[in-house]
């Protein structure tokens, strides 16, 4: 059987500098450095409306539809990324009886779990990278979530 999967792996450029960098979901231009999708406007597929699965740091894993007209390039792909964990973070704050700031860290740096609509746990947004995708099936990504 042909393995008809399709892999992705990102670099970004920061502040000009292309390196062998992973894109962060959530860049921080207040730390005066600014990242950009290395070849971002290569296309990623033609496809107007695709799948992303989400599945870390998530205890209930979510796949969101996103449209796009023309299909998606890299950059356009990772907006949709940096969009889905936007709201999973913020349906999590929203729906957690407790919330991750009202959580002692003590001396752990990682995110407490929380118990909300996906069960966050061990890693804020601005933790993770964006490693790799693959395209399971036509339309459907599942990501490669570092940290």
């Amino acid at each position: 059987m042909k393995n008809t999967q399709k892999i992705v792996k990102f670099d970004v450029v920061i502040d000009g500098e292309k390196g062998k960098w992973t894109p962060l979901i959530e860049s921080f231009p207040e730390l005066g450095k600014t990242q950009s999708i290395a070849g971002g406007d290569k296309q990623l597929t033609s496809l107007e409306e695709i799948q992303i699965r989400f599945d870390y740091p998530l205890r209930e894993p979510v796949t969101f539809s996103y449209k796009n007209k023309g299909g998606f390039t890299l950059s356009t792909f990772w907006e949709a990324v940096y969009s889905g964990y936007l709201v999973i973070y913020y349906e999590e704050d929203e729906t957690a009886p407790v919330k991750a700031d009202q959580i002692d860290r003590g001396m752990v740096m990682n995110r407490p779990k929380t118990d909300g609509k996906y069960g966050v746990w061990g890693h804020d947004m601005g933790d993770l990278l964006l490693e790799r995708i693959v395209e399971v099936s036509p339309g459907l990504f599942s990501l490669s979530i570092g940290s």
